[in-house]
């Protein structure tokens, strides 16, 4: 190993590196191939064992996230169910409520994605106005589920409420690109 003004000059196979010229997996490579220590991740028990193992935390993940839908399902099937609707009826509204819901959060990200990308945190004011929008877009997908079975007027102020809101949220995303 050769010191000079600049920082650590290592030699490997006969060249001369300087870290600040190679990046930084080559030059651990470098560093390990000096130092005489493997480099972790050659070692395929340990690439396919992190590999294992972050595949059995995303099925975790998923089965979370199936208890969770599960449970926003069945209590939103039951609040329509209280209100007067039949069962089929009840689950067709606690689909189109989560169907909203997610509808509205995945715009939201979306919004609040390529106005932070076009504006950066001058995008603040309007992605705080963006969650005000969402939160009653939600509060209205909500109440779709407790508006009485013959109240169609009701029903469609809902629809068409929900329905604007996400068409501003998809304008102003296809504006943002």
């Amino acid at each position: 190993m050769l010191r000079r003004r600049e920082g650590v000059v290592l030699q490997y196979n006969g060249n001369f590196y300087n870290g600040s010229f190679i990046g930084a997996r080559a030059q651990a490579r470098v560093v390990s191939a000096f130092l005489g220590t493997p480099d972790l991740f050659d070692n395929l028990i340990v690439r396919y064992g992190l590999i294992a193992v972050s595949a059995l935390f995303l099925l975790a993940l998923l089965y979370f996230i199936y208890i969770g839908v599960r449970a926003l399902f069945r209590e939103a099937r039951r609040t329509a169910r209280e209100a007067g609707y039949r069962e089929g009826s009840a689950a067709a509204r606690a689909i189109l409520r989560m169907f909203i819901w997610a509808a509205f959060f995945g715009t939201f990200y979306l919004l609040i994605f390529f106005l932070g990308k076009r504006l950066g945190w001058w995008a603040f004011p309007l992605g705080a106005i963006a969650l005000v929008a969402m939160i009653w877009g939600l509060l209205s997908a909500d109440k779709l589920l407790t508006v009485p079975p013959g109240d169609v007027r009701q029903q469609m102020v809902i629809a068409g409420t929900v329905t604007i809101l996400l068409l501003v949220f998809v304008g102003t995303i296809w504006l943002a690109v």
